[in-house]
Parts: structure tokens; C-alpha cells; sequence
């Protein structure tokens, strides 16, 4: 993990206070869910991102985390959540079988 986050252009960051202020609300919360930010194509989702992680670590410099999946082969489904999550094989069967059935 790169310790400054590298941007490819500098882009107008124009009336996403709300969304900066939900994504900060959102981490202050108990981990229980995890957040997809989706939308479409040019939007402004990865200057959002990169933007609120820019605030964040200016305000808690050892608590950042970014992966950025761009830089990771994701082919399908499988390899998306296995990017995140690892299966532990050691487990019963029928532990196995309730991961598999998300995959």
C-alpha cells in the first residue's frame, strides 16, 4: 500500500458534501456491512473516494486502509469476493459448503 494516494488528473470536486459526509458518518459506525459505492461510468465515484481518504488520513494518519481494485485482477464474482474475504478450509463441512454457497 502506497502511503500517498496517486492521482492521474486533478478534476473539479463540485457539491459532494453530502456524500462526504455520509462516508464519514458511515465509518465512525461499528463494522457490520460493508459500503459499495456504484453508480455509472465518469461520475465522480473514484474522485468521491479518493477525496474523503485524503480528508481521513489527514485526520487519522494511522488508521487508513485503500485497495485499489484496479490494480487487482478481477475476472469474476469469485475472484472479487476472494480479493476480500479468505475461506478457512479447517472448518466443518457444512461450514464449507454455507461459503461456498455464496461464491
Amino acid at each position: 500500500m502506497s502511503e500517498k494516494i496517486e492521482y492521474r488528473q486533478r478534476v473539479a470536486f463540485i457539491n459532494r458534501e453530502k456524500e462526504l459526509e455520509y462516508l464519514n458518518l458511515y465509518i465512525e459506525k461499528e463494522a457490520s456491512e460493508i459500503l459499495f459505492l456504484h453508480g455509472p461510468k465518469s461520475r465522480g465515484k473514484t474522485t468521491l473516494l479518493y477525496r474523503f481518504l485524503d480528508d481521513l488520513k489527514r485526520r487519522d494518519k494511522n488508521n487508513v486502509k485503500f485497495l485499489n481494485l484496479r490494480e487487482v485482477y478481477l475476472g469474476n464474482y469469485t475472484d472479487f469476493l476472494k480479493t476480500f474475504f479468505e475461506i478457512d478450509y479447517s472448518s466443518s463441512k457444512s461450514d464449507i459448503k454455507n461459503i461456498g454457497s455464496i461464491v
